[in-house]
């Protein structure tokens, strides 16, 4: 076979494996997207509970992948929040919870006085927090909506809360 012509077959077979694999839209959704989901989403994991919970407030991209934390990352993890990374709570027995803006607050803003506290703790990573809202778990997740929050001392190694 002469090399144009080689050059021309395997361009064809390519071309040819190529849109057999090609993804079509579902339902009108982008190429690569499902639209119609093959599985529920996981349900709340028992049911929501009021919790007020002490911990340091942390940007979950840098303590999840690199385990950064504490007054010595504040800066980058201000930077972090302020660019919509998500942010999140350790509690004082190590469990890591993700912060939520408080659904009715979201949904209706104007409805309630300010300032917010799932706002307000986007200011204060890398400090101690006490956060109150409502807690549940999916897909293995915990999380809380923050309905108030404010700045605590750290307690002294020992102390007794």
């Amino acid at each position: 076979m002469k090399p144009r012509h080689t050059i021309a077959a395997i361009t064809l077979l390519l071309a040819a494996a190529l849109s057999t694999t090609a993804q079509t839209p579902t339902k009108g959704g982008p190429v690569g997207t499902d639209t119609k989901s093959s599985a529920p989403a996981t349900p709340a994991k028992g049911p929501r509970r009021p919790t007020t919970l002490q911990g340091e407030i942390l940007d979950m991209s840098c303590y999840v992948a690199r385990g950064f934390r504490g007054p010595v990352h504040r800066e980058c993890a201000l930077k972090c929040i302020a660019s919509g990374v998500c942010m999140g709570i350790m509690g004082p027995d190590s469990m890591l919870y993700m912060l939520t803006l408080d659904h009715a607050r979201a949904m209706a803003p104007s409805t309630f006085t300010t300032p917010d506290p799932f706002e307000q703790c986007k200011r204060w990573a890398g400090q101690n927090v006490e956060v109150v809202g409502m807690a549940y778990q999916r897909s293995g997740m915990h999380i809380i909506e923050v309905t108030r929050a404010k700045v605590v001392p750290i307690p002294a190694p020992g102390a007794v809360p």
